[in-house]
């Protein structure tokens, strides 16, 4: 788009709806949306006026405050409109008018929404609850002149990021209005995400950082395709900077991606957490059991006196067998 020298008014209107059109018609909530209005086009808020309709009663900037008392005794419609302009310093407007226009033309009703909601919460006007349903596109006009003057055309293009959608898109980069290096001029560039790059971010490319020595995981130029770092095998991450602990620490302990070491839950131990040490039996579910073999009997005048078999044999199979039985029976 071109635009005749000495256009530098911007003007435009959103048909909104409010919670507490009085509050937003006050001196504050006046201040916030103007402010607003000044971040979405990215200018200085010195340069915007606003002016509001609540219900079928026009607020001017110059009478809406003496009317707010008024218009507390009574309920307003909650629909209202908001008509904004903005005045370029004639200095600057060549310059300005570009990006200003394109910032404009970036935002959505959700956007909207959300800038004007923050700046009348920042003026002092909290709890609006704000919602905009449509807006109109900006109009570019001259300042009114109050005497006739000739004036030379030129022209001024309007500043766009190459690709479709420009950039490829949020998730993969942002348009940004910078100044050109050396001249007042104003550039449209794309500044691309990680791995992507090209003036309109559409290129491919590794990741800037890949630690611990790896090296790129390439995949396709599509632009949903996955591009990171291959990893050693003792190292994760996306972009490799986490260690890897011995065996998942077995999934019995805590693993520090700092230091690759396991910090084991009670009961387990080693240097991945797989170690069960045994069971210590308490003394108390223990018994001893004493087994006296080749005994005949006792003595008739001394009943500790035991009267042995010297016949016995320990070590043969049948008393081997024996043993076993026995020892079997009383675990039991």
């Amino acid at each position: 788009a071109t635009f005749p020298e000495g256009h530098r008014v911007i003007s435009a209107e959103l048909s909104i709806t409010v919670s507490d059109c009085p509050a937003l018609a006050s001196e504050a909530g006046r201040q916030g949306l103007a402010d607003g209005v000044a971040a979405a086009a990215r200018v200085s808020v010195t340069y915007v006026s606003v002016d509001l309709t609540c219900g079928n009663r026009r607020l001017s900037l110059d009478d809406a405050y003496e009317d707010y008392a008024s218009l507390l005794s009574r309920r307003l419609a909650t629909s209202a409109a908001l008509a904004y302009t903005i005045t370029l310093p004639a200095e600057s407007a060549a310059r300005q008018l570009p990006g200003a226009l394109f910032s404009l033309s970036l935002e959505t009703t959700t956007s909207w929404a959300t800038k004007l909601n923050a700046a009348t919460a920042a003026a002092g006007v909290p709890g609006m609850a704000m919602s905009v349903l449509a807006f109109t596109e900006p109009a570019v006009a001259p300042l009114p002149a109050t005497t006739t003057t000739t004036t030379t055309t030129t022209s001024t293009t309007a500043l766009a990021c190459p690709g479709s959608p420009p950039c490829g898109g949020s998730a993969i980069g942002s348009c940004q209005i910078v100044s050109v290096e050396n001249s007042s001029n104003l550039s449209a560039v794309c500044e691309c995400s990680e791995t992507y790059s090209g003036e309109d971010c559409s290129v491919r490319v590794c990741p800037t950082t890949c630690l611990a020595n790896a090296s790129c995981k390439e995949g396709t130029q599509d632009l949903d395709s996955t591009w990171g770092c291959d990893c050693p095998a003792t190292y994760d991450g996306d972009r490799c900077q986490l260690r890897v602990c011995p065996g998942n620490c077995s999934n019995a302990g805590d693993c520090n991606s700092a230091t690759g070491t396991c910090a084991c839950f009670q009961g387990y131990l080693g240097d991945d957490c797989s170690v069960i040490p045994p069971k210590e039996v308490p003394i108390t579910n223990a018994i001893e059991l004493s087994l006296v073999f080749g005994l005949k009997g006792y003595s008739k005048k001394n009943n500790s006196d035991p009267d042995y078999d010297g016949s016995v044999d320990l070590t043969s199979p049948a008393s081997q067998a024996h043993m076993m039985r026995a020892c079997t029976d009383a675990r039991k």
